[in-house]
């Protein structure tokens, strides 16, 4: 203990004398402002000595929660604002998540969108070269087979969007549904 840790206890003492005298468990927790069955686990525990002045118990309760709080925060610092600032960006994240969802923002729609628009646009192109392709493989088919060919391959490619854009289609009306339950349920709670 150096010299300036010996004349604020001396000046401690001075003030307050009881904190130099030993207490019991129930003076102690009525100092701290705990119960007396908290102070026994941590005498037990080893926390806080059996015997010693009541100055020295409270010190070593305090090194307690001290410790106690360094072991919680990991870094030794309770950092009330930056938890309450994590706790704002996770919410203005799940706000942001919402606002995207009920404007079809949301990356399952996107994304379907995305994937369809990829798909079929080297689906088209692959069906629109058929045509050369068939006149290079079968020049002399007749000009009603190929008519009929050519019928089934355009055909088939309107097919193809039509089925695409009614996959988004329904997608988007299935997300909309969902939103609206789910702000007709938010709604129905708010009602006093």
């Amino acid at each position: 203990m150096n010299q300036d840790t010996q004349d604020h206890d001396i000046g401690l003492l001075k003030r307050w004398p009881a904190l130099g005298l030993p207490c019991t468990q129930q003076e102690l927790a009525d100092l701290v402002g705990v119960t007396q069955s908290a102070i026994s686990r941590h005498i037990t525990a080893g926390h806080i000595p059996r015997d010693g002045t009541a100055l020295e118990q409270l010190r070593a309760y305090l090194a307690h929660l001290e410790a106690e709080a360094e072991r919680q925060t990991g870094d030794g610092l309770l950092s009330l604002p930056a938890e309450r600032a994590a706790l704002a960006r996770a919410q203005r994240e799940a706000v942001e998540m919402k606002n995207e969802a009920m404007r079809a923002e949301y990356a399952p729609t996107a994304l379907l969108r995305e994937v369809l628009a990829m798909v079929s646009a080297p689906m088209a192109a692959h069906i629109d070269q058929l045509t050369g392709q068939l006149e290079q493989a079968a020049p002399d088919l007749p000009e009603s087979a190929r008519t009929v060919v050519l019928a089934v391959i355009a055909s088939a490619r309107a097919a193809w969007i039509r089925s695409t854009s009614e996959l988004v289609d329904r997608s988007l009306s299935e997300q909309h549904e969902d939103q609206d339950a789910d702000l007709a349920d938010d709604g129905a709670g708010d009602e006093v």
